[in-house]
């Protein structure tokens, strides 16, 4: 009982940790080696194994989130296998083995392959943004109470919430400054130095030598071109630093939720 207790220590510490330096790099940088998410996945991953509620679920999380790293972490052919295997996680479900929580375990896959969906379709802003959440999924495989959502689904919604924040600040400066327009919560003006300077996609190009808008773009070329065309400003989408409301979020998650009224994966 004092592995597992350990165990589940460090399956709610590391991901707490690696989140916070994840935001930290991606506050300063907006980019976020993948080495954070290997940790995580590399420490976590056996961690939900030993907390499993069952030996058959221990076996599954273990045998279905190896492949599943691998495709996360490669691009070789060879990863697509992650997708088939992922059938390992039904397993549970056809057992009946007593102790077992065959639906806490199938919803890992369901959830990973649904924030790969996400960043395919471009609703998730980011590669390290659809990481941290598909590392997450794999790192805490735990259910909220009452089995509605997945952690990493409660730490999405969270970190949306949160999100908006930035939305209803750029939303102020747009109203003050008189521009009220339907993309007043993500679009902002910026003079020419600050918008090569800062983290913005741009919304605006001159490459006939007339300022138009165009599709978003982080080429600072469209600056440079838009300054030669006479414009005094430029049309940008501010990048979101989105793992730092995910870092809160998870931080909110695994503070709030204790481990005695956890799902049945839990002890």
């Amino acid at each position: 009982m004092y592995v597992v207790s350990l165990a589940l220590s460090v399956e709610l510490a590391v991901p707490v940790v690696v989140m916070f330096v994840a935001a930290v790099y991606d506050y300063r940088t907006r980019t976020i080696p993948d080495v954070c998410w290997a940790v995580m996945c590399a420490i976590c991953v056996p961690m939900s194994a030993v907390t499993a509620g069952s030996t058959l679920d221990s076996i599954v999380l273990l045998a279905g989130g190896i492949p599943l790293c691998a495709y996360m972490f490669s691009s070789h052919p060879v990863c697509n296998l992650a997708i088939p295997l992922s059938a390992v996680y039904a397993i549970p479900l056809l057992s009946g083995e007593a102790g077992s929580d065959p639906m806490a375990v199938a919803a890992v896959p369901v959830v990973y392959w649904m924030f790969v969906l996400f960043y395919r379709m471009e609703l998730l802003p980011g590669g390290a943004d659809a990481k941290s959440l598909m590392s997450l999924t794999l790192a805490v495989p735990g259910i909220v109470t009452g089995h509605i959502f997945p952690m990493s689904m409660s730490i999405v919604l969270i970190a949306l919430a949160t999100s908006a924040l930035y939305g209803f600040r750029w939303a102020l400066e747009n109203y003050r400054k008189g521009r009220v327009y339907a993309g007043m919560f993500n679009e902002v003006r910026r003079d020419p130095e600050a918008a090569r300077d800062g983290f913005y996609w741009y919304l605006e190009d001159a490459p006939d030598g007339v300022p138009a808008r165009c599709g978003r773009t982080d080429d600072r070329g469209c600056v440079d071109r838009l300054v030669a065309a006479g414009a005094t400003d430029v049309l940008c989408s501010p990048m979101i630093p989105f793992l730092v409301p995910l870092a809160f979020a998870t931080v909110v998650v695994l503070a709030a939720v204790p481990a005695s009224v956890m799902g049945p994966l839990w002890p």
